[in-house]
């Protein structure tokens, strides 16, 4: 598992560095490498949702899961329509938590976990928005006014939060060398991409793919036979919907509105993703603490 994960994320840095820093126009081709990834790993890390709240509560999802869940995403919809800058925000929060706990895959949970969480995730989402932050004002325009010029340098804020970062290692066990070095120079490397290549890198093989391949080993424990099939029904209703929601609305809107509206409609889906794998994680460092308990 570890060297397709190694593997993709070398592929990943080669075709983000060939479609940024080669002369051209490859807009065309950025979005297509960001439907290429959604569809592959993007999407499809949160389509089993339904599995791992079986695992977490022991009972098959009941007609009551999926009523919950889809209540979640249409509360968060409603947020969207009439307090659309607050969803923003709580989006944003709720990503820096969800991509920051990715990076502890594997890893015992200490007391500043949740601190590391969102400073972690912050680091990464503040350098996406702000590395090319003229897209970033493009595609927020429609909710949100971005200054042309900011009153400070946008590098600031992540330099603020990888020292934060550093400052909290020191404060507990000091074993988060490889992940601060790896935010130095991923960081630096994000930084200099456009917009939605930076998104695509990251997301895409830094969060998705690490999570997918932990939840698949995780299925496979209790079925050996278990394949990647087991991703793909509702990654395809999802992936449906969304397309038909987008092809359905391209006429009206422009190529950065209609980014927006698929971050959107994403949230919609992650805002009980996000809910589950909680849980899911909570379970694994469970089980992992007991196993280092009988050793």
């Amino acid at each position: 598992m570890k060297s397709i994960e190694n593997s993709s994320k070398i592929l990943a840095l080669i075709l983000a560095t060939s479609m940024s820093f080669i002369p051209g126009d490859f807009e065309f081709y950025h979005y297509l490498w960001f439907a290429i990834v959604m569809g592959l790993v993007g999407i499809p890390h949160g389509a089993v949702d339904h599995i791992l709240f079986q695992k977490t509560s022991g009972t098959k999802p009941q007609l009551s899961f999926f009523l919950k869940y889809l209540t979640i995403g249409l509360i968060y919809l409603l947020t969207w329509i009439f307090l659309p800058q607050f969803s923003l925000f709580i989006f944003l929060l709720i990503s820096m938590y969800h991509f920051g706990q990715g990076h502890w895959i594997g890893k015992p949970k200490n007391n500043l976990a949740t601190p590391f969480y969102l400073i972690v995730g912050g680091f990464y989402l503040s350098i996406i928005l702000s590395g090319d932050f003229a897209a970033t004002k493009v595609v927020l325009a429609p909710i949100l006014t971005l200054n042309e010029i900011p009153d400070f340098p946008l590098w600031l804020i992540p330099v603020l939060l990888w020292v934060t970062a550093w400052i909290l290692d020191q404060t507990c066990n000091k074993s988060n060398g490889p992940l601060l070095f790896e935010m130095i120079w991923l960081g630096i490397f994000l930084y200099q991409l456009p917009l939605i290549v930076s998104f695509t890198t990251y997301f895409g093989f830094w969060h998705s793919l690490p999570n997918l391949l932990n939840i698949y080993k995780d299925i496979r424990k209790e079925n050996p036979k278990a394949d990647y099939s087991v991703f793909i029904p509702f990654s395809f209703l999802s992936l449906f919907g969304i397309g038909i929601i987008l092809l359905v609305s391209h006429t009206w809107f422009t190529t950065a509105q209609l980014t927006l509206l698929f971050f959107v409609l994403v949230s919609l889906i992650s805002a009980p993703h996000i809910w589950i794998m909680e849980k899911f994680f909570q379970r694994q460092k469970m089980q992992r603490a007991i196993k280092s308990q009988e050793v």
